[in-house]
């Protein structure tokens, strides 16, 4: 099977609370995948140089983000999705409080998961769903009336794998929040942070006070 490339934007903002995860809704009306759950993201044009331009380029079309607001700081492994896409997911932080205008065409929301429920092995839950005669699994982190689920949660999983310090520490006791009103980041933040740092030594990592802690 021919794989067709795509890139998909894993970014994090800084709340007063802690580190967040950005995400979509798509709408009803699409032809795949209505409805569910996804990191900003899409297929990579001709035009786009690299899968940091078209995670860019797609977060922008589809949440309203401008590009200049969002500071890329690595990749992912690629991920094989079952529909034949190969998957280029893009670390990247989100810089100060930016617009956000979803595009109504694909997306009915834009809306935020803090990065320790995430973190948190207990919000991982193994789900099932028959497809053509066979049982699937596949990974799913339900939030609030949000379900999350396939190759979104699979990135995100992939994300927590790479930039936990110590995957043995349950993340309830590693990832408190901060002091009060956000001053101090929460670990959670802190540790992704710290694993950009080190992997790519030349880029500056921002997330609000993060990295005046980080020094």
């Amino acid at each position: 099977m021919a794989r067709k490339d795509a890139a998909v934007l894993v970014s994090v903002i800084e709340r007063g609370d802690g580190a967040h995860m950005v995400l979509t809704k798509r709408t009803e009306a699409l032809r795949t995948h209505s409805g569910q759950i996804a990191l900003p993201g899409g297929r990579i044009d001709p035009d786009d140089l690299t899968p940091e331009a078209a995670a860019l380029r797609e977060c922008e079309e589809e949440t309203g983000i401008p590009q200049d607001a969002v500071r890329t700081v690595g990749r992912l492994p690629v991920y094989l999705s079952g529909s034949g896409f190969r998957i280029h997911p893009v670390l990247a932080v989100i810089e100060g409080d930016p617009p956000v205008r979803p595009n109504p065409d694909e997306v009915e929301s834009v809306f935020e998961v803090p990065m320790a429920f995430l973190m948190n092995r207990d919000n991982h839950r193994k789900g099932s769903v028959v497809w053509n005669g066979k049982r699937r699994y596949f990974l799913e982190m339900p939030y609030g009336e949000y379900r999350i689920w396939g190759v979104t949660a699979g990135n995100m999983d992939s994300m927590i794998n790479r930039y936990t310090a110590d995957r043995k520490i349950r993340s309830d006791d590693a990832y408190t929040p901060g002091d009060v009103g956000g001053k101090r980041p929460d670990r959670a933040a802190i540790v992704y942070s710290q694993r950009c740092r080190e992997a790519y030594k030349d880029v500056p990592i921002v997330l609000g006070g993060i990295e005046g802690s980080l020094r």
